[in-house]
């Protein structure tokens, strides 16, 4: 599966700390493997359409740190990443 990040996904990932940044990677490492794996619990998020957007989980601990993601049989477009709060006000 092809994965690609947006502009606004990478300057998120760079304003990250390094262990965040780990923590981030190794969720893309485990969507790229198996995107339905429990630990990601990924969910489709309300109320965005056309695109639909989906969310995953890098971290539940403190920060809680969220990928949000479009997907299609071929690609995963990685949009945003962060902080839980800060992720869903334009994901």
């Amino acid at each position: 599966m092809l994965i690609t990040r947006t502009g606004r996904f990478k300057r998120t990932y760079k304003k990250l700390d390094p262990l965040s940044q780990k923590k981030i990677k190794s969720c893309i490492e485990q969507m790229a493997e198996d995107i339905t794996h429990p630990s990601l619990r990924t969910k489709k998020m309300k109320g965005y359409k056309n695109p639909d957007v989906w969310e995953a989980t890098a971290s539940q601990g403190s920060p809680a740190l969220r990928i949000t993601y479009e997907r299609s049989p071929q690609e995963l477009k990685l949009r945003n990443c962060g902080e839980h709060d800060t992720v869903y006000v334009n994901p």
